[in-house]
């Protein structure tokens, strides 16, 4: 071996997600650079979104092990006309996909007191339920997330749907008990209230 690929050797890199987690939405592999020599590996259930610059550049679905120069980088200069120069080494990140559904318990943090003849601190109202969460749509994951986070999981996604129902919970038992609290409990009424026929 020469001393020209040894050194070459050292300095590619597999571009890979290293430590697959289930619950993780997706994951950033963000190095100074790709390596001349680097290979890209895409699990069963993963799929792959090389950016430059902040721009999508590929999405790659097929699982495998694949030669970066030679496999990815004319696949991208087909695609887009997308260029780089390779002896160096070239600057992108790429964005890991967990493709699977994934799904999740919730339950309101604490529970809401209503109004309630006979208890004096209300009635505690709880809400609780299962969701899924798959990401479908690349381009927004990437505006709203991805461009400056370098992880995502369901736990994120659990807090964020969590907050967004003790809020519409919390609106709409106040809109319930309001109603509630203007209705009568309706009187016998005794034969001589009947009106006469």
């Amino acid at each position: 071996m020469s001393l020209g690929g040894f050194v070459g050797g050292q300095l590619a890199n597999v571009v890979e997600w290293e430590q697959y987690d289930e619950r993780q939405l997706f994951w950033k592999w963000n190095n100074s650079e790709i390596k001349k020599g680097s290979r890209l590996i895409i699990r069963p259930g993963q799929d792959a979104i090389f950016l430059s610059n902040g721009a999508v550049e590929g999405v790659f679905r097929d699982e495998g092990s694949f030669d970066i120069e030679s496999e990815i980088i004319p696949f991208l200069s087909t695609l887009k006309g997308f260029k780089f120069g390779f002896n160096s080494g070239m600057r992108a990140e790429v964005i890991f996909i967990n493709t699977k559904e994934i799904t999740e318990k919730w339950g309101t943090k604490n529970a809401i007191m209503i109004p309630a003849q006979g208890l004096p601190g209300g009635m505690p109202i709880r809400a609780f339920g299962t969701f899924g969460c798959k990401i479908s749509d690349y381009e927004v994951l990437i505006e709203k997330i991805a461009g400056v986070r370098s992880s995502y999981s369901i736990d994120d996604v659990k807090e964020r749907v969590i907050s967004k129902l003790d809020q519409l919970l919390m609106k709409w038992i106040v809109q319930k008990a309001r109603i509630c609290s203007t209705c009568r409990p309706t009187p016998a009424i005794s034969a001589r209230e009947l009106p006469a026929t």
